[in-house]
């Protein structure tokens, strides 16, 4: 330890100059550094790890046939990416490069007004899904009829469509996702598939004109704001389903598809009494 003088109101100090810790509390803090700059090593490691996952698994790579685009992710199918074709019907292909076509892919004609029929008809059993708003503020007109193969849809597919004028789905899908077709301002008539279960967030919302909607009995989930702003619509619902309980605790105006049963007069649900 060294002595160093130093002056302070005139009077001679001697300063110590060894501030350092102790040995034992410096082997301390070479320990926790230790511990810390390992456990934030491996942190990163396992991000890297899932990024690089993330990056190998979405990996695609595209390739143009005619007026039609593909991606190609590696594997036995492909999926439609994109359309330059000058006819305002999309006819969806059966297969690129002997290997089938089973989807559209995300935001493939996102705002792409020149396209305003979707021909489905050549399409394979193993077509089975269109991609996140796919289809959102296209030129898309008159009525869209969805194949049966179809088991999804993405997130505001159809959404903000004001050509859309009806909608049947021939599919066997069973949910309804959230903002489907949202602000489809022309629709005014909606057949949903047979086995539907659940009808998503907006799926209906904003759709002014909407007057009749066909539910299935499977249906047993609606959003409270699935049907938001569609002043008009009316359901035509099975007695005693979900549906027609939601349409009388939500005050929607309905019918019955199987007509009205013994002692329910008004339709509404219950026994009436007769006096």
């Amino acid at each position: 330890m060294a002595l160093i003088p130093t002056v302070r109101n005139k009077q001679l100090i001697c300063a110590r100059t060894d501030f350092a810790p102790s040995a034992r509390g410096t082997k301390g803090c070479e320990r926790m550094k230790k511990r810390f700059f390992s456990v934030i090593s491996f942190v990163i490691s396992i991000l890297l790890l899932v990024c690089a996952s993330a990056v190998v698994s979405h990996a695609e790579t595209l390739y143009t046939d005619g007026d039609y685009t593909f991606a190609d992710s590696g594997e036995d199918f492909v999926k439609l990416y994109g359309y330059t074709g000058d006819s305002a019907v999309l006819t969806i292909p059966n297969h690129y490069n002997n290997r089938e076509v089973i989807g559209v892919c995300d935001f493939a004609f996102y705002k792409n007004t020149a396209i305003e029929q979707i021909d489905f008809s050549e399409t394979s059993f193993r077509f089975t899904g269109v991609g996140m708003k796919a289809f959102a503020e296209s030129g898309l007109s008159g009525k869209l009829t969805l194949p049966a193969s179809i088991r999804s849809l993405g997130y505001g597919c159809f959404q903000d469509n004001s050509g859309i004028s009806s909608v049947e789905f021939l599919s066997l899908m069973k949910d309804i996702p959230e903002q489907c077709f949202y602000s489809c301002s022309s629709l005014q008539e909606v057949i949903l598939p047979i086995n539907a279960e659940t009808i998503g967030t907006r799926a209906f919302a904003d759709c002014p004109s909407l007057y009749d909607v066909y539910f299935p009995r499977s249906v047993n989930t609606i959003s409270s704001s699935a049907f938001n702003n569609t002043p008009f619509v009316c359901f035509h619902v099975y007695y005693g389903s979900y549906a027609h309980q939601f349409a009388i605790e939500n005050r929607i105006s309905y019918t019955l598809r199987d007509g009205v049963k013994l002692g329910d007069v008004n339709g509404d649900g219950s026994v009436n009494n007769i006096y």
